[in-house]
């Protein structure tokens, strides 16, 4: 069938029931606790109770009292400020919610997001030389990078211009010195270590907002901030962000604001894309918002996408969200065009015998190859790195797998490289054409000795096995408690063994498997998507066990339920119905 590796996930009897009891819910959503690392139940109910009131206090974090009293001081005497972003959806929210709060301060603010192909990414000296040359600035803030620009801080210090970096990059190498550095990896406290760069730039807005209120001690009952979490959710979940600890609370209140989409922003972008804003949810973000705002800092500039959410002309912002929605358009006939090509040459090649996919070619475009790169790690289950090149350059983006560290392994061999960031699971690099087959036989070494054999395997995770008569909707709205869902909180996968399958199945859409499943008298709607291919081996009377999603479907999300299915195989013995 699809040929996954499945593993259930063990249980610890004593802690489920005493996560039960002591959170007075039942021993099924406790089992699902277990399973995403709750060990207490203190850490159980901050998790089901994802509230504004439960988040840390800002000045925990590293940094954060130097940034927070500099900004003070700007707000203080009018002086203008650049912020400086990043060209991607985390950096564009960032920037967007930085720069709207200095605003509302009644600060002159300027911004700056370097152009992916032109510049690359990172803090760079010309524009805030300029920025001080030209409009006055004297404190920039830069949000979602600048951890790694030792050299561009010390340049701009030489001409009298203060810098705070807010960032939420691993730290490589030497960190600038001499300026307030927010960022979570350079503190102890884990619950901050999964934020983006728009939840650090959050964090500090806050942190300025209690100081100038004088209420920091106060700061767990006052929701500062809250207006902006609609920014922050949507570049968390864009950028991959663990949603676990901080990024759990900011993320799931930020939902909660998207869904009645206040901002106009947003609404142009819902509107354009056909979307109900009150049916907003991780994947709507993930498939909706983050690509579109992604597409015009990979295609050409992220201005566009900025200045949808600065403007305060009804024109501009129609407009802003039409050419994000084009280059959407564009970006997805480029990016599968480039991962066909490169899926070709993968399997001519077998390539996919290695245990590192690194692979480049000067048709593909460099803002679209982190996509391409992420569909080949689904696809073949091996860490992949993926190239634009030019005749100058070649810039690559890298997504992984559990198991392999991606950014030390590509820090390791920052000898061959001009540039180099990211975090375990994904990264950006730059390295000369000429030196591309080197820096590929060095990750290649380092990837054979790193990882094992069982974990080059498609693998799925199995929360439970359930029988079918037992999934009710009243089970689903216990298990949607854990919402929302994305890195290191998935959605929990059931199994179930034994079921029939039905003469009514049929291909759905362009490529996706719709099946109606039988166990005993129980029938359930199945959805498979991505797997019409499979149809003609699931005759009516077959039987399999399935691994899914239970989700409710219908136009008002309460209709019936459904199973999402992840992983299907032949039933490895039960019976069906």
């Amino acid at each position: 069938m699809d040929n996954k590796v499945w593993e259930f996930i063990s249980q610890d009897e004593d802690l489920k029931s005493d996560l039960a009891g002591k959170l007075a819910i039942s021993p099924f959503l406790a089992a699902l606790l277990i399973n995403r690392g709750i060990g207490n139940a203190r850490e159980g109910e901050t998790f089901l109770n994802p509230t504004f009131n439960n988040l840390s206090d800002p000045f925990d974090l590293p940094g954060m009292e130097a940034a927070a009293a500099r900004v003070g001081e700007a707000l203080k005497n009018k002086e203008p400020i650049l912020v400086y972003g990043d060209y991607d959806a985390d950096g564009v929210t960032a920037t967007a919610l930085l720069t709207l709060f200095l605003r509302e301060a009644g600060m002159p603010v300027f911004t700056y997001i370097p152009h992916r192909i032109d510049e690359g990414y990172g803090l760079h000296f010309n524009p805030l030389r300029e920025a001080k040359k030209n409009s006055g600035v004297g404190l920039v803030i830069s949000v979602d990078c600048g951890i790694g620009a030792a050299d561009v801080v010390a340049q701009a210090k030489e001409i009298n211009l203060d810098l705070i970096i807010t960032d939420h990059h691993l730290p490589s190498g030497q960190v600038p010195q001499g300026v307030p550095l927010v960022n979570p990896h350079l503190g102890r406290e884990e619950k901050f270590k999964s934020l983006s760069g728009v939840g650090v730039a959050f964090e500090l807005v806050r942190a300025v907002a209690l100081s100038q209120k004088g209420n920091r001690p106060n700061f767990s009952e006052d929701q500062v901030g809250i207006d902006y979490l609609d920014l922050v959710a949507t570049g968390t979940i864009a950028d991959l962000s663990p949603l676990r600890g901080e990024s759990r609370i900011l993320t799931h209140q930020g939902l909660e604001i998207l869904r009645r989409a206040p901002r106009p922003a947003f609404r142009e972008i819902f509107r354009q894309a056909g979307i109900k804003p009150g049916r907003v949810d991780t994947q709507t973000v993930g498939w909706v918002l983050g690509p579109r705002i992604n597409a015009a800092g990979r295609l050409s500039t992220a201005d566009v996408a900025l200045q949808l959410f600065l403007t305060e002309s009804e024109s501009e912002r129609a407009a802003s969200a039409e050419m994000l929605e084009q280059g959407n358009r564009k970006r997805q006939r480029l990016g599968q065009k480039a991962l066909e090509a490169a899926c070709r040459e993968i399997e001519e090649q077998n390539l996919d015998e290695r245990s590192i996919i690194i692979m480049g070619n000067e048709d593909w475009h460099p803002g679209v190859v982190g996509i391409v790169a992420g569909k080949i790690v689904d696809r073949y289950h091996r860490p992949a790195i993926i190239f634009g090149i030019t005749p100058h350059l070649a810039k690559g983006s890298g997504r992984s797998i559990p198991g392999f560290h991606l950014f030390e392994a590509v820090q390791s061999c920052r000898a061959l490289l001009i540039s180099f960031g990211g975090h375990q699971k994904a990264v950006g690099v730059g390295v000369l054409p000429e030196r591309l087959d080197e820096f590929r036989c060095a990750m290649e070494v380092l990837a054979e000795k790193s990882l094992k054999v069982e974990e080059l395997e498609a693998r799925i995770k199995i929360d439970a096995q359930i029988e079918l008569s037992d999934l009710t909707p009243d089970l689903i709205r216990e298990i949607e408690t854990l919402a929302p869902y994305g890195q290191e909180n998935p959605a929990p996968i059931l199994a179930s063994f034994g079921l029939e399958v039905q003469r009514y199945s049929r291909v759905v859409g362009k490529n996706h498997l719709k099946l109606w499943l039988k166990q005993g008298q129980v029938f359930r709607q199945a959805i498979y998507f991505g797997m019409a291919k499979l149809q003609p081996s699931l005759p009516a009377g077959f039987l399999v066990d399935v691994a899914y999603v239970p989700k409710m479907s219908g136009e008002d999300g309460i209709n019936c339920v459904e199973l999402e299915i992840k992983s299907l195989r032949e039933s490895i013995g039960q019976t069906g119905g």
